[in-house]
């Protein structure tokens, strides 16, 4: 069974779907999206996860479901979210699955909550190697914030403008061409303020500080063929982080959830686990906040 939260977060809509597992002890698993996407395309990997675990399914604050906002929101605005959905939902721990900024922010909340954080996998990001890497990322960043603003809104669902950003993402490009409709309109509708703050603070060295910290059982996944995930990065990534180890998935651009989910969803459940558990009838999700 799922069921939409609409979450007030100082006066920001956060948005969040929660699948509920045939079992009542079953362990949560929470997914979090990159940027200029949102929870949607998590969708073939909630369902080969939805009959072991509880699945949590987030749009962070500034993307997808989660708009209009009042005000921009960082990476660290991001895990004070996480945190904030977790209580709510009276969890005490988690399997957080990060994809790209989704992985950045899981880092960041793994390092600051190892009390929450029960297993870590980051998809298709990486650490950066030095300070040089850092202030080129921060340069792009800029660049890509003022790019943003030529953004118009009546081209969010124009199928030749998301084919042309698609193709530098996907590796082999996926069949259903409304998946590509659809990750454009999240780019283009999402927040430009909160989209800026999290571009940015993806070169806070904070990150770098809580991966160092990060005390739970870690898995990295990457595509061979992501231009933004650099093979070296990945393998110094897996050395900073104390318990990690790295799998890659052949012939895969930066969204393996998408184009190779039976994959991505076995390299998942392995590492996870298979939980031993009783069937029971799941206790009720906590009462809405509007």
């Amino acid at each position: 069974m799922k069921t939409t939260l609409r979450l007030d977060l100082e006066g920001d809509p956060f948005v969040t779907d929660v699948y509920d597992a045939p079992f009542a002890d079953a362990p949560t698993v929470l997914l979090i999206h990159g940027w200029g996407g949102s929870g949607w395309y998590w969708g073939e990997t909630v369902e080969r996860l939805r009959h072991t675990y509880r699945v949590i399914v987030p749009d962070m604050v500034g993307f997808g479901r989660s708009l209009p906002v009042r005000k921009g929101r960082g990476m660290a605005g991001q895990v004070e979210a996480m945190e904030y959905l977790m209580a709510h939902l009276a969890i005490q721990r988690v399997m957080v699955v990060g994809h790209s900024m989704g992985g950045g922010v899981s880092m960041w909340l793994a390092g600051k909550r190892p009390d929450l954080v029960e297993k870590l996998v980051v998809t298709s990001i990486s650490l950066f190697r030095n300070e040089t890497e850092r202030v080129f990322f921060k340069g792009l960043m800029e660049f890509t914030g003022v790019m943003m603003r030529t953004r118009v809104g009546f081209l969010a669902g124009n199928r030749w403008m998301a084919r042309q950003m698609a193709g530098r993402y996907f590796y082999q490009m996926p069949k259903d061409e409304q998946i590509l409709v659809d990750l454009y309109h999240d780019y283009m509708t999402m927040d430009y303020d909160t989209a800026l703050a999290c571009a940015r603070s993806a070169a806070d060295p904070a990150i770098h500080k809580a991966a160092e910290q990060i005390p739970c059982p870690t898995l990295l996944i990457a595509g061979d063929h992501d231009p933004d995930a650099p093979k070296a990065n990945f393998t110094y990534t897996q050395q900073v982080i104390p318990n990690a180890e790295l799998r890659w998935i052949q012939d895969c651009g930066h969204l393996p959830m998408l184009e190779h989910p039976d994959e991505y969803a076995a390299i998942l459940l392995d590492f996870l686990g298979q939980p031993q558990v009783s069937p029971a009838t799941p206790e009720p999700v906590p009462t809405l906040s509007e």
